[in-house]
């Protein structure tokens, strides 16, 4: 995976290292290397039992949160070698959900820094785990907002993976001029309204879940978020 920063594009990948039955519950070790593949930092990031009593998280979103974490501590220049994930910092980690424009923007700066480092080569994918452990965004808010700049030739889904993308011909001219997206394309009904675009040409089946939300009771956001999305997309294999 990649960590896109101001100065740089970095490798950054996460092991297991192992679990105990003390305070940290589930250790991750996280490594950053330089494009050359020398290692720059080592940063253990453990997950407090408190935590994993409390919250149901699976080893993949784990390492994703052990790397952005790691990166949050690279990227403000700490030294530590050691940080954890606890109950009182887990909800700021799992990233802000901002107004659109804002994630419009931050996601534009993070897509010019990647593909102006590594241009139109199908060797260098960007995929939204990427985005997220780059960013303080929400990861559905995220996936939910790159059909933007797809949909306006700036990316396009590589052929063997519709969650990777490459650089479209043309497409850091067409970002260079992109404007953010108008009120006219957007009805902000209530908190959870999202501009979602949908996908045009699909080759494969393709469901839009329209369901209630609160926020406390039988139909918080997460219920999509971590059990109905996950399931049709991983499980049926339907684009939702």
């Amino acid at each position: 995976m990649y960590l896109i920063t101001d100065r740089d594009v970095y490798e950054i990948n996460c092991r297991e290292v192992g679990e105990d039955l003390g305070r940290i519950g589930h250790r991750f070790r996280v490594t950053i290397k330089d494009e050359d593949g020398e290692t720059l930092r080592r940063i253990d990031v453990g997950f407090t039992s408190s935590l994993l009593a409390t919250t149901s998280i699976s080893d993949q979103d784990k390492c994703n949160y052990a790397m952005k974490k790691a990166a949050q501590a690279f990227k403000i220049g700490s030294n530590a070698s050691e940080t954890s994930i606890s109950t009182g910092n887990f909800e700021r980690l799992r990233g802000k959900k901002a107004d659109t424009d804002i994630i419009h923007g931050e996601l534009k700066a993070l897509i010019h820094r990647f593909f102006t480092k590594h241009p139109e080569t199908v060797l260098h994918r960007l995929s939204p785990g990427d985005l997220f452990i780059s960013s303080d965004l929400d990861f559905w808010k995220i996936v939910n907002s790159l059909p933007y700049f797809k949909t306006r030739g700036i990316i396009k889904e590589t052929s063997d993976n519709e969650d990777e993308y490459i650089l479209a011909p043309g497409g850091l001219d067409k970002l260079d001029t992109l404007e953010p997206p108008t009120d006219a394309g957007i009805t902000t009904v209530n908190r959870y309204f999202q501009l979602v675009s949908l996908p045009r040409g699909i080759k494969k089946p393709f469901v839009f879940v329209l369901m209630p939300f609160k926020d406390k009771g039988e139909f918080e956001q997460k219920v999509y978020r971590e059990g109905i999305k996950p399931t049709v997309v991983q499980e049926l294999g339907v684009t939702c």
